[in-house]
């Protein structure tokens, strides 16, 4: 992470996405500041991935427990946007809290 960190100081990179793909390949992720990827890691809710045309969440598809994604950021996909001057993104695989591949990833980890 340390260097990602790096990456997007010397961009000037204050906040950046981090962006995955649902099992439609739709996009989604969530805004993060740089200085998150040195607290800790990058959580995501699997409930927000199990909705409903109409908006709503089908808790039932999801482990009663409901424990959050971990978003491993892929360094090689950084990127400074070049038309939104702080901002970036980079990709990312999502693993369990275990840290084995989540089940409803689309893509290898």
């Amino acid at each position: 992470m340390k260097t990602l960190v790096e990456f997007f100081r010397a961009h000037a990179v204050t906040h950046f996405d981090c962006l995955f793909f649902d099992l439609c390949g739709g996009p989604r992720g969530k805004t993060v500041k740089v200085e998150t990827l040195l607290a800790s890691p990058l959580a995501f809710p699997q409930v927000a991935l199990v909705q409903a045309i109409t908006g709503d969440c089908l808790q039932e598809l999801v482990d009663a427990s409901d424990p959050d994604m971990t978003l491993y950021p892929d360094e090689e996909t950084a990127r400074a946007d070049p038309l939104t001057p702080g901002r970036g993104w980079v990709l990312c695989d999502l693993r369990t809290p275990e840290g084995g591949r989540w089940p409803g990833h689309p893509a290898p980890c």
